[in-house]
């Protein structure tokens, strides 16, 4: 679902880890808005939760082909923020169950739109 996430919640912990989900069942997909540093250790925790075939989507202003390698070299799939909401792209609105904002708000003319348009994203599902 919809979550807030405290930068302590991605540091080693001792407490036990839930399960890792098998190949047969239905990982929860995670659509990271804000694909750098922050993007790329939540990408990794979640991959850590969820098993190794989970499906990630990390939102990136433009295209980079350097960092769009590097992204899925750590297994996120780069998108682009103009192709949101394009359905053909497989980011309609309600696409995902799992949405992190992580995006810096330098670059952004209308931050709070931005975050809006995150928010549209998150079908409402999620655990």
């Amino acid at each position: 679902g919809l979550c807030l996430l405290s930068l302590s919640s991605l540091t080693p912990s001792t407490r036990a880890r839930p399960a890792v989900a098998s190949a047969t069942s239905s990982a929860p997909p995670l659509l990271i808005v804000g694909a750098g540093v922050l993007g790329k250790l939540i990408a990794e925790e979640w991959r850590g939760l969820h098993g190794p075939d989970v499906a990630i989507r990390g939102v990136v202003r433009r295209a980079d082909a350097d960092r769009d390698a590097a992204l899925r070299a750590s297994g996120i799939t780069p998108c682009l923020r103009s192709d949101l909401f394009r359905a053909d792209a497989g980011l309609g609105e309600g696409s995902f169950g799992h949405v992190v904002f992580c995006a810096a708000p330098g670059g952004n003319d209308d931050y709070s739109a931005e975050v809006a348009a995150a928010l549209r994203m998150w079908g409402g599902g999620g655990e």
